[in-house]
């Protein structure tokens, strides 16, 4: 009678599905599966090039180093407050040193920013050194 019962059932638990089973499930439902598949890589496409880019800005704040004072038998008055402000000819060679092409370019390279490129250059077969120049001007403080 036990043989019965376990040779009657049709289906078996521990049986796992082979491939002609998911080949079956796949063919039958094949519309279904294209139809997903071609909304899917549409969305992400769409997505792809209807999404905003975003932009990065940075502030920078200039200051000047800490001074050492120097030791005297008498008491003096702190030189760390004295020179608070900045000049206008620091800010200047401070900016004049953030448009510098080679610290630019060595920004680029050094972030792999000219590594990430667009889908769009790998069609047109840039070379590395276009790619750099393009990440460049890409960076706020291009001087181009």
């Amino acid at each position: 009678m036990a043989e019965q019962l376990q040779g009657g059932s049709r289906f078996n638990a521990a049986r796992t599905p082979t491939l002609r089973d998911v080949a079956k499930i796949v063919f039958r439902h094949k519309r279904l599966l294209m139809t997903t598949l071609l909304v899917t890589f549409s969305a992400g496409v769409l997505y792809a090039l209807l999404a905003p880019s975003y932009k990065a800005e940075m502030k920078i704040l200039v200051r000047r180093g800490r001074i050492d004072p120097a030791l005297t038998p008498t008491q003096t008055a702190s030189p760390a407050f004295e020179h608070d402000d900045i000049s206008e000819e620091e800010m200047n060679s401070e900016l004049e040193m953030l448009h510098n092409d080679d610290i630019l370019r060595s920004v680029v390279i050094g972030s792999g920013l000219a590594a990430r490129s667009s889908w769009r250059s790998s069609f047109r077969n840039e070379s590395r050194e276009i790619k750099i120049e393009k990440a460049v001007c890409l960076l706020p403080f291009c001087g181009n």
